[in-house]
């Protein structure tokens, strides 16, 4: 048994014994993604915004010119998507493309003027979330989570590469 409390049941009739899962992060991060979705989509109902579409419009915003490849690899999601996610935005005239000259292939990234003012919207609920969903931690454990969080993010997407290398030789 771990010092992690038991989780309650649905039915709130019980309690569920975690055991060894309570330490387990493929269960727990699918736990967590599953409870932060749905406040996800509760938060952003009102911007009708699609999957993917949060990360992608805020790491244009952050990063203008970025590439579909590099939005691809900073969320982890396959170049098809990012692409469909991308069109979609176009077409609601929130993002444009730039072909960059000396590379044609290339297609700069940027958030139009309407898409910035969707990313302020965004980021108002990004923090209001972020408030609420962190209301259980103290500053200094917030921080100290943040830190591990993006440590373990960097520590994973390092054995993605190496594993990568490795099939590619």
């Amino acid at each position: 048994m771990t010092d992690i409390p038991d989780i309650p049941t649905p039915s709130g009739n019980g309690q569920l014994e975690l055991d060894y899962l309570a330490r387990d992060l493929p269960f727990l991060s699918r736990v967590l993604r599953s409870y932060i979705r749905n406040e996800t989509a509760n938060a952003y109902q009102e911007l009708d915004v699609e999957p993917g579409e949060i990360a992608i419009t805020n790491l244009i915003g952050i990063n203008p010119g970025i590439s579909q490849n590099d939005l691809a690899a900073a969320t982890v999601l396959k170049k098809p998507a990012v692409t469909k996610i991308v069109r979609a935005m176009e077409d609601k005239g929130l993002v444009k493309r730039e072909r960059v000259k000396t590379d044609k292939r290339y297609n700069a990234l940027k958030l139009t003027k309407a898409g910035e003012k969707r990313r302020d919207a965004m980021r108002q609920r990004m923090e209001s979330q972020r408030e609420a969903l962190m209301a259980v931690f103290s500053d200094r454990e917030q921080t100290d989570f943040f830190d591990m969080m993006n440590r373990l993010c960097m520590h994973l997407a390092e054995r993605s590469r190496e594993a990568d290398s490795k099939t590619n030789l």
